[in-house]
């Protein structure tokens, strides 16, 4: 039972940390009926969740490093693309984004 208390208060922590704080400073985006929360994982790189169809996905990293003391900046939905800011590994601005017509996969590049 102590077990399972303290994964879920695991849980909490990592939610508390990582996604809400992220909710706050714009990481959130909403597309074609579905809300996409944009993250700092574990292994600092950029993580995407969606909730679609009533339920979350299990979302998981996009692989862009991101700096270990940073925050994602913002997430924007322009036309088809959805674009989401962060400093990068290197310490630069940078973005990623998908094309959600060509759905050629997430790509990104530095300001």
């Amino acid at each position: 039972m102590w077990s399972l208390f303290k994964f879920c208060l695991g849980c909490f922590d990592f939610l508390l940390r990582h996604l809400f704080l992220d909710i706050i400073a714009n990481g959130l985006l909403t597309w074609n009926s579905q809300i996409r929360v944009y993250y700092i994982t574990t292994s600092n790189t950029l993580g995407e969740v969606a909730y679609s169809g009533g339920r979350w996905n299990g979302g998981g990293g996009l692989g862009f490093p991101i700096q270990s003391d940073s925050n994602v900046l913002y997430g924007l939905k322009a036309g088809d693309i959805l674009v989401v800011g962060y400093v990068n590994g290197d310490g630069n601005l940078s973005e990623a984004y998908y094309n959600v017509s060509s759905g050629s996969g997430w790509k990104g590049y530095v300001l």
